[in-house]
């Protein structure tokens, strides 16, 4: 069996290019579902807060991925990135 070939810089840009572009998605489904301006002045129903709830956790899941993809990006280009 071959073993895997290394991530290029390459790799890592078009992964991060695509993290970026979930990232502007979800941001975008935030401003039209999560927003207090988006919540009925009576409240969200139980339905809406978990959907909310859920947007806002893959938000976070795909920013720290960014963030960890960014680092590696830095790292293949000969760059310090703090940790």
């Amino acid at each position: 069996m071959p073993a895997p070939r290394a991530r290029t810089i390459a790799d890592i840009r078009r992964e991060l290019e695509a993290a970026e572009q979930r990232l502007e998605t979800l941001i975008g489904r935030w401003r039209d579902i999560g927003t207090t301006r988006s919540v009925p002045s009576h409240g969200p129903s139980r339905e809406g807060l978990d959907e909310i709830e859920e947007l806002l956790r893959n938000q976070r899941g795909t920013l720290d991925h960014l963030h960890q993809l960014w680092i590696e990006y830095a790292q293949a280009s000969g760059y310090h990135a703090p940790q």
